[in-house]
């Protein structure tokens, strides 16, 4: 059986038990999300730092903005 959702969200997030849409956290690494996002994201950051450093650091809320 796969653990895939059987309803993914537009941008292929899948929502939780409760409803809730799963989001990036704070302490995933930047190795992981190029894995997502491409090798481009964020070039000039070491890869075992987290998203919050880097959301806190570029003053952004969000990896949309």
């Amino acid at each position: 059986m796969s653990d895939s959702p059987k309803n993914p969200g537009l941008d292929g997030r899948a929502r939780d038990k409760d409803g809730q849409i799963d989001h990036k956290h704070p302490t995933t690494k930047i190795k992981h999300l190029r894995e997502h996002y491409g090798k481009h994201f964020a070039p000039d950051w070491d890869g075992e730092r987290t998203l919050g450093e880097l959301l806190k650091e570029s003053k952004f809320e969000s990896l949309s903005q």
